[in-house]
């Protein structure tokens, strides 16, 4: 008998590719426009990185690291942080992760227990809708407003505070919705955990590939005082997410850095050659990353414009590399709209409704494919909708 909690895990990004991998064997050739993967298109990680990490193992660094990370790893880590965000990391409180979704895992694991809460954004990467029901706890959506570039919405996740709530996740820049938030709206969010002593965890993995202003909420969440985890890595800023490695740094959080350090040493290590090639590339350079933004937001920009103009509104995307429009005026059941999509004209994206309750009637597009393949798509999806009305 597997266990209920199975049942749990959701996935709809990856759980959309079974139906269209059927339609492949059909002979049918799929536009793929629903896995954030820069590599999946036409972006790379940068040649002195993919230099780094194959000399990591010409080098022999093919062991098993330490279960927090390698020395030197969390060394640059620390001067990273120190450079961007102008925050004092205890490198003695850093974990490194084969990617952010294991942090993700320990700190869940290490705060929820059952009927506990977690408050989560929505639309929300599917992990923090899963991660609390997994442990017997419960997701609690809080809304992203789309009439307010899809920023939370400070009063409802106030109400829905209560004595059961242990965590406030917040993923900004944001994946699905592509919204970068205002420092106000940042702010307020950390006065409720520190009103509340809750722990936020900060998920700020888009950090560097925002076209507007970025405020890092870890920075004000320190100067607050509050717990937090903020977490990053190296597959979106670096364009290496089959490397998976990521970090997480516990500021203001001794009892649940420990908890987590336990977790991880069961984990065993995230990949050692990553972790030297990581700590010699993460403050190198960065002529890669000014380019590949360029290209990123003027792809971002036809989504937008596109989306609009054939009768599906989209809130302009401020980083990342998603857009998620509406469908129509948001009525409609968006699974059965995406696989219509899918079976009909062949591009594949992701129903709306997989990443929370306030992402029903919406869809996600990943803006990162060249022009040519996103001008083909949004072809087949402009003829698609004429035959929904």
């Amino acid at each position: 008998m597997i266990a209920k909690r199975i049942s749990t895990l959701e996935y709809a990004i990856r759980d959309v590719v079974l139906p269209a991998r059927e339609l492949e064997k059909g002979g049918h050739k799929i536009l793929k426009l629903n896995i954030g993967d820069p590599g999946g298109y036409d972006f790379d990680a940068p040649g002195y990185a993919k230099d780094a990490y194959i000399k990591a193992i010409r080098e022999g660094k093919n062991y098993y690291a330490d279960s927090g990370g390698t020395p030197e790893a969390r060394r640059e880590i620390a001067k990273r942080e120190k450079r961007l965000n102008d925050l004092d990391v205890d490198e003695e409180r850093v974990i490194v992760g084969d990617g952010v979704s294991p942090l993700i895992q320990y700190v869940f694991g290490a705060l929820i227990e059952k009927g506990d809460e977690a408050l989560v954004p929505s639309p929300s990467y599917p992990l923090y809708l899963s991660f609390p029901k997994y442990f017997g706890g419960k997701s609690i959506e809080y809304k992203c407003d789309e009439g307010n570039g899809w920023n939370p919405d400070l009063e409802d996740i106030k109400e829905k505070i209560t004595p059961k709530t242990k965590i406030i996740s917040v993923i900004n820049p944001n994946n699905p919705t592509g919204a970068v938030y205002s420092k106000e709206t940042l702010k307020g969010i950390v006065d409720l955990a520190v009103d509340n002593e809750l722990t936020i965890t900060s998920d700020e993995i888009y950090d560097e590939l925002t076209f507007e202003k970025y405020t890092c909420l870890t920075r004000i969440a320190v100067d607050a005082g509050a717990s937090v985890v903020q977490m990053n890595g190296m597959s979106k800023n670096f364009f290496a997410t089959g490397w998976r490695i990521g970090y997480g740094i516990f500021y203001n959080s001794d009892e649940l850095y420990n908890a987590c350090a336990a977790e991880a040493r069961n984990h065993l290590c995230a990949p050692t050659p990553a972790q030297f090639a990581m700590a010699e590339v993460l403050n190198g350079p960065r002529d890669f990353l000014e380019e590949n933004k360029r290209k990123i937001m003027k792809r971002a920009n036809y989504c937008y414009e596109r989306c609009n103009e054939i009768g599906l509104p989209c809130v302009k995307p401020k980083g990342a590399f998603y857009a998620f429009p509406k469908i129509g005026d948001g009525n409609i059941d968006d699974k059965k709209w995406v696989l219509d999509l899918l079976k009909e004209k062949y591009v594949l994206t992701v129903f709306g409704s997989g990443f929370g309750e306030y992402g029903r009637g919406h869809f996600r597009i990943v803006t990162l494919p060249p022009e040519g393949v996103l001008e083909e798509a949004f072809s087949r999806i402009e003829d698609f909708m004429k035959t929904r009305k």
